[in-house]
C-alpha cells in the first residue's frame, strides 16, 4: 500500500504562525478475511517518512522557522466495508515510532534530533480502480 497524509493550520493563539505535517507511508497490507465478505479487517506494516514545519516560533525575542524531518517504523490496521465491488468505506489506525528526526531552525542544522511519534486514525473512501 501507499498513502500520503497532510495536516496543515493556522496556530498563532499558540505563539506560533502555523503547523504543517505530511507522512509518505509505503509497505505491506494483510487482509485477515476472505474476498467473499463485506466486512474486511487488515493489518500494515511499512517504513514512514516524514516533514513537519512550524513557522514564527518565539524564540526568545525573535521569530523562527523549525523543520523537522526523518523516517519511522509504521504499524497500523483497520477495517474495509465493501459497500459494493469497487467502493469501501475504510476507518484505520497507525502507529509511527522509532527514529529521532533532523531539526533544522530558520534554515540551519540544528545538530539536534526531535523525538517524534504519531498516531493517526482515518477514515475514509476507496475506490479500488482494477474493478471498473
Amino acid at each position: 500500500f501507499a498513502q500520503y497524509d497532510y495536516t496543515g493550520m493556522n496556530i498563532k493563539e499558540l505563539d506560533a504562525g502555523s503547523f504543517r505535517f505530511s507522512h509518505l507511508t509505503g509497505g505491506l497490507r494483510l487482509n485477515l478475511s476472505a474476498t467473499t465478505h463485506a466486512l474486511r479487517p487488515f493489518a500494515e506494516l511499512g517504513y514512514t517518512y516524514r516533514t513537519g514545519q512550524v513557522n514564527e516560533v518565539i524564540n526568545g525575542s525573535r521569530y523562527d522557522d523549525i523543520i523537522f524531518k526523518g523516517g519511522a517504523f509504521h504499524l497500523g490496521g483497520g477495517l474495509n466495508y465493501f459497500v459494493s465491488l469497487p467502493v469501501a468505506l475504510t476507518l484505520n489506525g497507525s502507529l509511527q515510532v522509532g527514529s529521532k528526526s533532523a531539526v533544522s531552525v530558520t534554515g540551519i542544522s540544528s545538530g539536534e534530533k526531535a523525538d517524534i511519534g504519531t498516531f493517526r486514525i482515518s477514515a475514509g473512501v476507496i475506490f479500488f480502480l482494477s474493478e471498473f
